[in-house]
């Protein structure tokens, strides 16, 4: 090794996964909070748990998450990524009885911190390096890529990232969250001919495109609003658009409880069609339990909060591991999903006596594939997908009623929907 130094349909379903992440949503991401709902198991660990070896040579991973500043701080993937090292470590025996390890370093939302993080990467020699959400995440690439350090997990949020050379994202981040709502529109509501589209003035052009075009090349038609970050009212937006069949939405969290609001003062039962930045305990608390009663939401995984046997999985380690008031929303599923995933995937597989960089990254990148914990099979580097570094393209879509995640669709691949958009 080169590092040894140093969900059923109809339960009531409340933790948030955030599947919308784009640079121009971030800031408004940090209000998101957890559910106010947890389903446990049993608090201790099972009877055949095997531990690994805490005297042995760990095998060290890179984890990198911002958690201050003005772009927003999200701490919920710092402790659930602990959670499932922990987890790795007291019940699976670790890698052949060696610790997983995370070499952490916290960003602000600067270039500069997130460089300086790449910096300890290199200096710590770590295996490669996974993370939560860094809004600078494309600052890192120079210095992890000089020193031959790929990036696997995280969230992707660029362009940038989406084809880093020596980046593999198990999640598609905003790559497939927006054009996902165009393609759960043409797919689950063919009837709907007149859609209206909220968008906030400052959001990203790609990703208004990425939800307008394949509905206009389906001969849709649109009435596209734009709003300010700022619009404390909703009233009058939502009167442009609530004649529609169906609404999109792109806006930011904080702007989905005046819309909730607005619909819900006007009775209308219009269907919203939102990525899941708008569903959350906050916007759930603020426009009421009833408020998002009618949206239906886009999410990565099977529902963290449901009945599967990974969310079940996923709902004993974080309690036990991160404590009775850990928060399991935001963004913790992706990264606890991620440790899993690649632990899983790669490291297990290789074992540590051939473990090193190139070995993780070929398990990872193997054509044969993975699978995503909590999620569906992923494969890297395919020829025909849409970008080189994302590794799965499918997302779940769950209608909400009474503040709960309900009548979940299954996955759907929005790969095709990518490749017809245009170019450039």
């Amino acid at each position: 090794m080169a590092n040894r130094s140093a969900a059923s349909s109809g339960r009531k379903r409340r933790f948030t996964v955030l599947t919308a992440v784009s640079l121009a949503t971030a800031v408004v991401l940090a209000a998101c909070g957890s559910s106010k709902k947890s389903t446990t198991s049993s608090s201790s660990s099972p009877s055949n748990a095997v531990k690994a070896d805490a005297s042995l040579p760990p095998v060290l991973v890179g984890f990198i998450n911002q958690e201050a500043g003005a772009s927003g701080a999200y701490p919920q993937p710092h402790a659930a990524a602990q959670a499932a090292v922990d987890y790795i470590n007291a019940e699976l025996g670790g890698v052949d009885k060696h610790p997983l390890k995370l070499d952490v370093c916290v960003t602000d939302g600067t270039a500069a911190s997130s460089q300086k993080c790449a910096g300890q990467m290199v200096t710590d020699k770590v295996l490669f390096v996974t993370g939560g959400l860094d809004t600078q995440l494309p600052t890192q690439y120079p210095t992890l890529d000089a020193a031959g350090i790929p990036y696997i997990g995280g969230v992707p949020i660029s362009s940038t990232d989406y084809n880093a050379k020596n980046a593999s994202f198990f999640v598609a981040g905003g790559a497939a969250t927006y054009p996902g709502l165009a393609a759960y529109i043409l797919k689950f509501m063919p009837n709907a001919k007149k859609v209206g589209v909220l968008a906030n003035e400052n959001g990203s052009a790609v990703a208004l495109a990425a939800v307008t075009k394949p509905l206009e090349a389906a001969n849709v038609k649109l009435t596209t609003v734009k709003v300010p970050n700022t619009q404390a009212d909703w009233l009058a937006p939502f009167a442009q658009v609530k004649d529609n069949d169906a609404i999109a939405v792109t806006i930011g969290a904080p702007n989905c409880i005046s819309l909730a609001k607005a619909r819900a003062s006007q009775q209308s039962t219009v269907p919203v069609v939102s990525v899941s930045t708008c569903y959350s305990k906050a916007t759930i608390d603020g426009a009421g339990q009833n408020g998002l009663d009618g949206w239906i939401v886009n999410q990565y995984f099977d529902d963290p909060a449901g009945d599967t046997a990974d969310a079940k999985l996923y709902q004993r380690v974080m309690k036990q591991y991160g404590g009775p008031n850990v928060d399991m929303g935001g963004f913790a599923p992706i990264a606890f999903s991620d440790v899993v995933t690649f632990t899983n995937n790669a490291l297990k597989p290789i074992g540590f006596d051939k473990l090193t960089t190139k070995a993780v990254v070929d398990k990872v990148r193997d054509p044969a594939g993975g699978k995503v914990f909590m999620g569906p099979d992923y494969k890297c580097g395919a020829a025909d997908a849409p970008y080189t570094a994302i590794c799965n393209y499918q997302l779940q879509f769950f209608k909400v009623k009474a503040g709960a995640l309900t009548a979940g669709t299954g996955f759907i691949d929005i790969a095709p929907t990518i490749r017809g958009l245009p170019k450039g």
